[in-house]
């Protein structure tokens, strides 16, 4: 736990108070948090056993985020510490399952002509597991900014 206090922020893109900044996350993780992949996949993909992997873990993330987000403003409000912990828990199983996600497609071919190549969806994961790591950070200054 004394290495996560090391990892903290001032504030959030150089000008966002934290409390804001997790008040946006929260709200962002209910809306898009992990259906972004995980709904291109659907769309481009048949349905063979990888791609009902990724189907089933997109329905369980989409649940998490909408239980964790809304618990999170919850204790934003009140400023009790169990919902923030839980939606860093939360954050932190995205970025896993997010991860399996883009291994997954890179073993995919896409069956439409329109649909973007394995390698560009798996790249646009990364990049989301890069936006949910930092909103991990932002989330955790915000945690240790309020004990």
């Amino acid at each position: 736990m004394e290495r996560l206090e090391d990892l903290n922020l001032k504030k959030c893109c150089f000008c966002i108070e934290l409390k804001l900044a997790c008040y946006i996350i929260s709200i962002l993780s209910i809306v898009i948090l992990v259906p972004g992949t995980s709904g291109a996949v659907e769309h481009c993909y048949e349905g063979t056993a990888p791609i009902r992997i990724i189907q089933g873990l997109g329905a369980f993330m989409f649940l998490l985020a909408l239980f964790a987000g809304i618990f999170f403003i919850y204790g934003l409000c009140t400023e009790v510490r169990l919902p923030t912990m839980t939606f860093m828990v939360a954050v932190l199983i995205a970025v896993v399952v997010t991860f399996i996600t883009a291994i997954l497609v890179l073993t995919q071919q896409p069956n439409k002509k329109s649909c973007p190549d394995s390698i560009a969806l798996a790249g646009s994961a990364l990049i989301e597991i890069a936006v949910q790591i930092y909103c991990f950070v932002i989330v955790n200054s915000y945690r240790v900014l309020a004990e």
